[in-house]
């Protein structure tokens, strides 16, 4: 209602009161409206509450003083007064209400109080017919008298509890929404909604403008100060799993000792007001004490809601209760199923999880996005998981891009797998596949990396078409829930809604199993990049040192487990119960790491116990254990390097890479033969220090060819005859220690290179005894057919060769080849 000035409002008046209705009021004048039920409640409880929270507005909030009055009606023809309350000033300021009995008789309790002008109050009005006390309460002070109204006062005539509320005052006046409640809370219940909601209500400061400016303007949308806008697809979601009261508790010594508690209580002494106990107390421990269990029961309601079964995301398999986010945070009362219910005891001791849920959509970027924010509440501990995963569709030129980059690697797996035939082709020639284990394990694994490359590059191709589809199939499902309906309850467009996040989960499911795909593909490449360094001895130090040390390595990992895990299985059983981070072995084992790291976790110094268990493990595991690794790395390392030093083929990569290339164009200009060709005619002769151009014949092989190949090899020390070499390196290092012409690096491996050739010179000389030694014998078989003819020395007689050639083939010299 308008302002009436100083005068109150005659509301017997139809003409003032016409003109005194705000044409942005509308009021229900039906019986059948929420104020007929609560009329039917309050006279059957013969209780009820009411509260408001009021303060001056504009110039009146400076003023010294603040006297408003209020009247609400339950009908305004004829008149019939509720309740009254003003407000007075001075040195004998009081706050008065006043609960009218149709028939004039009426009510009246007052409170020594003034109202603050520029802060917010509230009033209450609570009365009970059970104990026929009326109390009124401004902010947290009370004052409470005895009625004769009592439990069978005959409440409003004309069916409804509340047509209009009258604010009298001779100024503005900010007026908070007013909450009517059938039943007569406790004066510390009234003082508790105060203090929760003084906070709120402090940042309330009231319309920036009138009801008819704010009617007739229209609001702008700002889209400059979002570079890439987007939208929620559906009302944000809270998920609250709960779990359910019982007297009965996980031990026998704990149950016990609730029941007693709670005897104790209700045979104790009875406190006056407003600490008095309310009357659920009396009848069960329960809404005083108990302990927690899991439930499955769906017949259990929450605020008005069954609970529907969760079938994605963090609650997956619980019973959840589906809440609006808005309402359940902005909203501070509720009314379901014809009880008022207040927001904030939405989330109480029984919430085991609550989650809320989220499904964005970037139309610039197109993405859809699905982010489940979840708080985990079991055992005191508070556990925050988020969940964002996203997907999105690719069309015109970048899908064009992208299709691009699939078919490039379809073409080098293609390319790969052409170049593993052919290495499988030289294998079964060469008859090398059963003897070299480790270069046919290398074949299989290129083998099954490429064949897996080229069934990725086709799955995402085959993805990158149909995505588009996909999501447009998903936007429509979901955006087609019908929120905006009141005649569907808040479960069924619920189960609507997951019904379309399932598609979206197995979208996410999808793409994500082809992540991993994709990350194990990408580490298998990087696995098998670092052993192609083995390939060379200069980048082979990272392969080779972990080869040479791997049997320390192993053996370091055993200690390395046993007394990691030692120490956190101590610091587990120790701190546990004391301290967050060793609550699990998982997050010992976290700060155990951290430590390993130089990083000290808080309470060192403070605490003994954990000072000596930091002191022990921080000496053991960081001085001594991670210097062993460092010991055992290093020592390979020199290994690997020594080995290296005194190789004879040892050179620089980019020697070797060059000379590779020299080679590539000697072979195509002076068609060399295949390397596995030459290798097995240098295999068949072990027993030579020295081979030429005639020794290295092979069928088609062109004699200027040889003389090219020859030549072109005998650049490199090592291939050079021993003689040769032996009066090179002489040479050489004369030359280094007279004329300075060479490094010193070069002298100490012409050095170690003659320290080697003594060995190398031992074992030729015993392959040629071996050599020979089968030739003698060879001998000494023909002479005894020649000296003792059997069958086979008859047919050769018979064949006209003669006994006498026979030994003239070892008496007559050889004739020289070519």
């Amino acid at each position: 209602m308008l302002e009436a000035g100083d005068v109150l409002l005659n509301v017997s008046a139809c003409d003032s009161l016409s003109a005194s209705v705000s044409e942005y009021c509308t009021f229900n004048s039906t019986k059948q409206n929420w104020t007929a039920s609560l009329n039917e409640e309050v006279a059957k409880s013969g209780e009820f509450t009411l509260s408001f929270w009021i303060r001056a507005a504009g110039a009146a909030a400076f003023a010294s003083s603040y006297t408003p009055s209020l009247q609400l009606f339950s009908s305004l023809s004829p008149p019939e007064p509720v309740v009254s309350f003003w407000a007075g000033s001075g040195a004998d300021a009081r706050v008065s209400a006043m609960v009218h009995r149709p028939g004039g008789s009426s009510e009246m309790v007052e409170l020594k109080k003034t109202l603050s002008p520029n802060d917010w109050s509230q009033i209450t009005v609570v009365y009970s017919g059970r104990t026929s006390e009326l109390t009124l309460l401004v902010n947290a002070e009370y004052s409470t008298i005895k009625t004769s109204l009592g439990k069978t006062w005959p409440w409003a005539r004309s069916g409804r509890f509340l047509q209009a509320v009258v604010i009298s005052s001779g100024s503005k006046n900010l007026f908070g929404p007013v909450e009517l409640r059938s039943e007569a809370l406790l004066i510390k219940t009234c003082q508790e909604l105060y203090y929760r909601r003084l906070g709120t209500m402090v940042l309330r400061q009231g319309p920036a403008m009138t009801d008819a400016k704010r009617m007739t303007r229209t609001v702008k949308y700002d889209r400059q100060a979002f570079s890439a806008p987007g939208f929620l697809l559906a009302p944000p979601l809270l998920l609250q799993a709960r779990t359910q009261k019982t007297s009965e508790c996980s031990t026998s010594y704990a149950t016990w000792a609730l029941n007693k508690k709670w005897l104790d209580i209700v045979k104790g002494p009875v406190c006056d007001t407003p600490f008095q106990r309310a009357s659920d107390i009396r009848n069960s421990p329960l809404p005083l004490l108990s302990c927690s269990k899991d439930t499955h029961d769906e017949t259990i309601e929450w605020f008005g809601k069954r609970p529907i079964t969760i079938g994605f995301g963090h609650l997956e398999g619980y019973l959840a209760y589906p809440e609006y986010l808005t309402s359940s945070m902005q909203v501070p009362m509720q009314v379901r199923n014809g009880e008022s219910l207040d927001s904030d005891g939405l989330l109480d001791t029984e919430t085991r999880m609550a989650s809320v849920i989220m499904l964005l959509l970037a139309p610039d970027a197109g993405l859809l996005s699905y982010l489940q924010i979840t708080a985990s509440l079991a055992h005191g501990d508070v556990q925050i998981e988020i969940d964002y995963s996203q997907v999105s569709a690719l069309e015109g030129a970048a899908m064009q891009g992208c299709l691009a980059v699939q078919i490039a690697a379809l073409l080098v797996a293609f390319v790969l797998l052409m170049n593993n035939w052919y290495t499988i082709r030289l294998l079964r020639r060469g008859n090398r596949c059963c003897l070299l284990s480790s270069e046919l394990c290398l074949l299989i694994f290129d083998l099954l990396l490429n064949i897996g490359l080229v069934l990725y590059s086709l799955k995402r191709s085959i993805d990158l078409i149909s995505m588009s589809d996909q999501l447009l199939a998903l936007v429509e499902e979901v955006m087609q829930t019908p929120w905006s309906d009141k005649a569907i309850n808040l479960s069924t467009k619920t189960n609507m809604f997951f019904e379309g996040l399932s598609a979206f989960e197995s979208l996410l499911n999808a793409g994500l199993q082809e992540r991993r795909y994709s990350l194990a593909l990408c580490w298998a490449t990087l696995l098998r990049v670092v052993q192609l360094t083995s390939a060379h001895p200069r980048t082979a130090m990272l392969v080779n040192t972990f080869l040479k040390g791997l049997d320390d390595l192993w053996h370091f990992l055993l200690l390395f487990l046993l007394m990691f895990s030692a120490f956190g299985l101590l610091a587990r059983a120790l701190f546990g119960t004391l301290r967050r981070e060793f609550y699990t072995l998982t997050s010992t084992f976290v700060v155990q790491f951290h430590m390993m790291l130089g990083s000290i976790p808080d309470g060192f110094g403070l605490d003994a116990e954990q000072t000596i268990y930091i002191l022990l493990f921080v000496f053991t595991m960081y001085f001594f254990v991670v210097n062993f690794l460092l010991a055992i790395i290093v020592e390979a390392y020199l290994e690997v390097k020594k080995e290296v030093q005194v190789s004879e083929v040892e050179q620089g990569f980019f020697t070797d890479v060059k000379d590779m290339l020299i080679l590539m164009y000697m072979r195509a200009r002076y068609g060399f033969p295949n390397a596995t060709a030459i290798e097995r005619l240098l295999a068949a002769q072990k027993g030579k220090l020295t081979v030429g151009v005639e020794s290295i014949a092979l069928k088609g092989w062109s004699r200027t060819s040889r003389q090219a190949f020859l030549k072109y090899y005998r650049r490199y020390l090592c291939l050079i005859p021993e003689d040769n070499t032996k009066r090179d390196l002489r040479r050489k290092t004369y030359r280094s220690w007279s004329k300075s012409s060479v490094t010193q690096s070069e002298s100490s491996t012409a050095k170690a290179m003659c320290d080697v050739e003594v060995p190398q010179q031992l074992a030729r000389i015993a392959e040629a005894q071996e050599d020979l030694r089968i030739s003698l014998q060879n001998i000494r078989l023909q002479l005894h057919d020649c000296l003792h003819p059997d069958s086979r020395g008859a047919k050769r007689i018979h064949n006209g060769v003669s006994q006498k050639s026979c030994f003239n083939q070892f008496t007559e010299p050889a004739q020289p080849v070519g």
